[in-house]
């Protein structure tokens, strides 16, 4: 098998790098536009795609294992110098929250700029996130615009001069709508057009999510 190890961030890496997390189950294009997107409009060195390990919150357990999770990252930024993969969070003696994981960063890479990124429509529930203050206090927040309309009646979004929301191209696709269209049996071309060519291969070559 092809050694997929070359996109971890180096020891020494310096400059404006943007935080990408979540548990990539699996990855897709819609993941791959948000940081591109991003990295350009905010000139950005990089963005470290940093995938749970355990999520904290028994509601958000992963159905493909951090392996298969990793695996297929590093397949879907292979080639994209400006793209690394972090498993920080598989080394961290903490739990997987988000300012757990931008402080173990922090003291990994002093050298560098962090940003936070994160869909525009995570705002609305960012208040109810471990110590949102104090991940405000650790790095600014880079919100991509993403086409989710806020349900009836849910919380306004999260407002601070740390927050800046950033025009991105929109994918209309979510990890929870692939799985699903897996699940009902989705044709191959299909689901290459949704993640990729190389992570589709992946995913129907081990059976992911059936």
């Amino acid at each position: 098998m092809k050694d997929h190890r070359s996109n971890k961030p180096a020891p020494g890496m310096t400059g404006n790098w943007g935080i990408l997390g979540g548990a990539f189950d699996p990855v897709h294009r819609g993941h791959l536009t948000l940081a591109s997107d991003i990295r350009a409009a905010k000139t950005l060195t990089g963005v470290l795609f940093v995938p749970s390990y355990e999520p904290p919150h028994k509601m958000n357990r992963c159905e493909a294992s951090w392996d298969d999770r990793l695996a297929m990252i590093r397949l879907a930024i292979e080639g994209r110098d400006s793209f690394k993969v972090s498993t920080v969070e598989a080394e961290m003696s903490q739990p997987g929250y988000s300012l757990n994981t931008v402080r173990a960063l922090k003291c990994l890479y002093p050298d560098v700029t962090w940003y936070f990124i994160i869909g525009e429509d995570l705002l609305s529930e960012f208040a109810a996130w471990h110590r949102p203050e104090e991940i405000l206090r650790e790095v600014r927040i880079l919100a991509g615009s993403r086409p989710a309309a806020p349900a009836p009646g849910s919380a306004q979004p999260y407002r601070s001069d740390r927050i800046e929301v950033v025009t991105t191209g929109l994918f209309d696709v979510s990890s929870t709508e692939i799985r699903r269209r897996i699940k009902e049996g989705t044709a191959p071309a299909e689901l290459r057009e949704l993640v990729g060519d190389a992570v589709g291969e992946y995913i129907l070559s081990r059976k992911l999510y059936r």
